[in-house]
């Protein structure tokens, strides 16, 4: 009996696997074929590997600047983000206060309304600042929009951390800051590479916000320059996915080189001690 539920699981496994395998192979696949190759076998193979398409992209679209927008974006609101919500974390985490909790609630708050509830209000409130097309104007949406995710992750992991740790470097006379800066954090690398993936996917792949916040081309990120891309009759597809699989490489490698500490992220704080 047991044998048989464990081949269902496989099975289950396998299935899904597949599922999310196939949209992946199409993507990746897509740019080393032509369109007549494209519709005639979606997943097939192409007659010939030809960077023809990722190149013609990478000269038409001026990709390394929009990629040097997006960069600056991501950089500047992943950073922000990490710094603020993990000094907000600290503070939640340490204080008995009452208001506290419900300062925490206030926060998680924000991860149950839907990003497209507060785009007028967001909208008007970057025009009257005067940060229309602006680098700053999506840098504080996108801080506003990662804070509550990102104080949540913080949250669980430092009510995880035991507690004699911090209580030996309260007597070895650390300030708040202090433990704050030289224990919590260089032992948070796990929450801190998690919110930095996480985040990093949002706002790098983001298309809404700069849609609504920017005009031109002077600071517009690489999904919307990639998406100009597509005409209004007829659509070059290889081209376009061509575009994708560039903008896609560098959270890859994001990924890899923090994939270990994101995956113990995951897990932190589901066990307090």
């Amino acid at each position: 009996m047991k044998t048989k539920k464990n081949i269902s699981l496989y099975i289950t496994i396998i299935i899904i696997a597949i599922i999310w395998l196939i949209p992946l192979y199409v993507i990746f696949l897509t740019p080393f074929k032509t369109s007549g190759e494209l519709f005639s076998n979606i997943l097939g193979l192409p007659k010939s590997f030809s960077f023809a398409n990722l190149t013609r992209v990478w000269e038409e679209i001026d990709v390394l600047h929009y990629m040097k927008n997006s960069v600056i974006i991501t950089f500047v609101s992943i950073v922000i983000t990490v710094l603020l919500s993990s000094l907000a974390a600290f503070a939640i985490s340490r204080s008995k206060w009452k208001i506290t909790k419900a300062t925490y609630f206030l926060f998680v708050l924000g991860l149950m309304i839907p990003t497209q509830v507060g785009m007028v209000p967001l909208f008007l409130t970057v025009k009257s600042l005067n940060l229309y097309n602006n680098y700053f104007g999506l840098i504080l949406s996108y801080i506003a929009m990662s804070t509550p995710i990102s104080i949540f992750i913080f949250v669980g992991f430092f009510s995880s951390l035991p507690n004699s740790i911090l209580e030996a470097a309260y007597i070895d006379g650390c300030k708040e800051m202090q433990i704050y800066s030289k224990i919590v954090m260089p032992l948070s690398k796990a929450a801190v590479s998690t919110t930095v993936i996480y985040n990093s996917v949002l706002i790098w792949n983001d298309f809404t916000y700069p849609l609504l916040f920017t005009r031109g081309d002077s600071i517009k990120p690489l999904p919307l320059a990639i998406y100009s891309m597509k005409g209004e009759y007829m659509s070059d597809y290889p081209a376009v996915f061509a575009g994708i699989v560039i903008a896609t490489i560098p959270i890859l490698v994001i990924y890899i080189i923090l994939q270990k500490q994101f995956i113990q992220g995951m897990t932190a704080g589901a066990v307090k001690g």
